[in-house]
């Protein structure tokens, strides 16, 4: 936190969350008279917890994991599905990965954070 200047704390956030909420608001759009689609947000373990030297990216990805849920709230009963994908094992609730026995999320699987 002490190293981190402004700009570099805004130019990540707005890389990693302002830019997610952009490109998931647009793809909803043309989703919508389709009826259907997905639209894929990229976790992190950052976004669940922070940690030393990681203010900018942990509060970007934090906020990002916010908007992919509420995106997912309000876009799931349109069916069109917001999950997070994250690729660290273990990086969620447990019992969120699909595809798991120990509820864990393996490398390389969607977590889905269904609407409604």
């Amino acid at each position: 936190m002490l190293e981190t200047t402004e700009r570099v704390f805004r130019k990540v956030w707005e890389m990693a969350c302002y830019a997610g909420f952009l490109t998931g608001r647009e793809a909803a759009r043309l989703m919508l008279p389709r009826g259907r689609g997905n639209i894929f947000f990229t976790g992190t373990t950052a976004g669940l917890r922070g940690g030393a030297g990681y203010t900018a990216f942990a509060s970007a990805k934090f906020g990002l994991r916010a908007v992919a849920q509420s995106a997912a709230r309000e876009l799931g009963p349109k069916n069109i599905h917001a999950p997070i994908w994250s690729s660290t094992p273990g990086s969620t609730p447990r019992g969120c990965a699909s595809g798991s026995r120990s509820g864990r999320a393996r490398p390389h699987s969607p977590i889905s954070i269904r609407g409604g």
